[in-house]
């Protein structure tokens, strides 16, 4: 997901250098955003071209920079919820930019004249599942990106559970608790 963020994005940009200048220019701007995706590390840009007149004169060795991310407490993107015969699932989206997770916080809100036996929620130990998920090649294509699915027992009606507060726990700290919109 790393890439430049300007109107065209992608993983190249083009600059000019106005004759008599130091100052490089990106379509009229100063700057460039980067995107720096979902991971914690340490990204390197490299000019891999400069050309004066059509001639190339990129310097050797090539001008580089380098941005580094630090590794943050989970970012949760979206929560949903499901009832179905029996239970309840829950499915939550987002990113641990450390690539761990130690365990989901799960908040049940019953409806009107119903209650929960847990007032104080259901915590999930998520070490195991987001170890083996973070250690396949697969997950290397998402980043740090996970879809979290959890399934629930409910004793009683799964419809007088009306929502669901997930707040999850990585090595780097705690996420904001987030509902379904």
């Amino acid at each position: 997901m790393i890439q430049f963020a300007n109107s065209a994005g992608g993983r190249t940009a083009t600059f000019t250098i106005a004759a008599g200048s130091t100052q490089a220019s990106f379509s009229g701007s100063s700057t460039i955003p980067v995107e720096t995706g979902t991971l914690a590390g340490k990204i390197t840009l490299t000019v891999t071209s400069i050309l004066s007149a059509g001639v190339d004169v990129t310097p050797n060795p090539q001008p580089t920079a380098s941005i580094t991310t630090s590794p943050t407490p989970p970012s949760i993107q979206t929560v949903t919820f499901t009832q179905t015969s029996g239970g309840l699932t829950v499915v939550v989206t987002g990113f641990s930019s450390s690539r761990d997770m130690s365990t989901g916080l799960f908040q049940f809100a019953p409806s009107t004249n119903a209650t929960v036996a847990s007032q104080s929620g259901v915590t999930v130990q998520l070490a195991a599942p987001f170890t083996a998920w973070y250690g396949t090649t697969t997950s290397n294509q998402y980043g740090s990106e996970f879809m979290l699915t959890v399934p629930f027992t409910v004793q009683g009606n799964p419809a007088d559970i009306v929502a669901v507060t997930v707040t999850l726990t990585n090595s780097k700290g705690t996420s904001t608790p987030v509902s379904p919109q």
